[in-house]
């Protein structure tokens, strides 16, 4: 009943402010009631036939900003351990990014990957990717993106201590 309510509470203040507003940028046009009624429909019309949809082709983008996302949060938060070189950062996002991309290809629409023929080359890559299946093939990938740019942290650490020296 309470998200029910929110959500209820939410979708009639979107629709009045949007209504507000365009009663105000088009002066001439409907009216404030016009307005309220015809963003009523079409967000009825957008949540009945076009949620799944909307939905279906979401899922894909999200499953390649998500990997991202929670490697920078990583990588932040953990930052002070390796004076958020630059490096390491670089390193981890682009293993990241390699494998986030397969995941974003993997889960498009089954018509769309079907069309595009991705079907056997995602299967051949699905082999050399650990958690695949369960939707975390980003993890080893950024895990060995992780250790090389620790390791040319390090590497170029040790490097600048010798030449300060």
């Amino acid at each position: 009943a309470t998200v029910t309510l929110a959500c209820l509470k939410t979708a009639v203040g979107l629709i009045t402010s949007c209504a507000e507003t365009f009663t105000s940028i088009f002066k001439n046009g409907p009216e404030y009631r016009v307005w309220a009624i015809i963003f009523g429909l079409v967000s009825f019309i957008f949540a009945n036939l076009g949620l799944s949809a909307i939905i279906e082709y979401s899922v894909p983008v999200l499953m390649f900003l998500y990997p991202l996302a929670i490697v920078l949060i990583i990588l932040a938060l953990f930052g002070k351990l390796f004076n958020n070189n630059r490096a390491v950062y670089i390193w981890t996002v682009a293993f990241t990014l390699v494998s986030a991309f397969y995941d974003l290809l993997n889960n498009l629409p089954e018509n769309v990957r079907d069309a595009l023929k991705l079907d056997a080359p995602l299967n051949a890559v699905a082999k050399f990717l650990s958690l695949s299946n369960i939707g975390l093939s980003w993890v080893c990938p950024a895990a060995l993106g992780l250790i090389i740019g620790l390791a040319v942290y390090i590497v170029n650490s040790k490097i600048l201590k010798k030449e300060t020296a």
